[in-house]
């Protein structure tokens, strides 16, 4: 290209270019516009993509510093530590008797709004499966008969709709066999 007179700095090539573009087929002041406005549409385009790509990265980065923020605030993790520790399918009555509803509730309520969000693929499940898959998991089987129950009180089964489609959804991507990030990530260095 060189040899041709095509190197050079950038403008200089880009001039030699478009002189030899003209002199191999001459162009009209219309046809020139033309070609400006479509490279001007198809650089807009490449702006937009890339930006788009951008903004995602962007949005998903957020989300998991907002799940992290979730996750360490102190009254969930209260009540992850109340749930983890429950006997297995207690109901609402016994809840309220050893003073744990409060605590039992507010595990769900956080749980059903992560599970909305990652349904609406506003958050990534593979994140949440990182940070919470055991206290989703265990938690949901735990507190099963007193998600049933509230559902009966109620008269709907709406409620907790999302604790159970993540906990579902969790159980499911978990692969069989799957190492602890203890021992798969054992030789990371940062």
């Amino acid at each position: 290209m060189r040899a041709l007179g095509f190197g050079g700095s950038g403008t200089d090539g880009l001039h030699r270019v478009l002189r030899l573009v003209l002199w191999i087929h001459p162009v009209t002041l219309g046809t020139a516009l033309d070609l400006i406005a479509t490279f001007t549409i198809v650089a807009g385009l490449g702006f937009a993509v890339i930006e788009v790509r951008r903004f995602r990265r962007q949005r998903e980065r957020d989300s998991v510093v907002q799940l992290v923020t979730l996750f360490q605030a102190s009254d969930f993790q209260q009540s992850i530590y109340v749930v983890l520790r429950l006997p297995d399918r207690l109901g609402t009555a016994a809840f309220r008797e050893r003073g744990d509803l409060e605590a039992v509730d507010l595990f769900l309520a956080r749980l059903e709004g992560i599970g909305m969000l990652v349904g609406r693929r506003e958050i990534s499940i593979s994140h949440v499966n990182d940070l919470l898959h055991a206290p989703i998991v265990i938690g949901y089987r735990l507190l099963l008969t007193h998600i049933e129950e509230t559902r009966d009180l109620f008269g709907s089964h709406l409620l907790f709709e999302w604790v159970q489609w993540l906990a579902e959804h969790l159980e499911r991507a978990a692969p069989v066999g799957r190492a602890a990030a203890y021992e798969e990530h054992r030789d990371w260095m940062p």
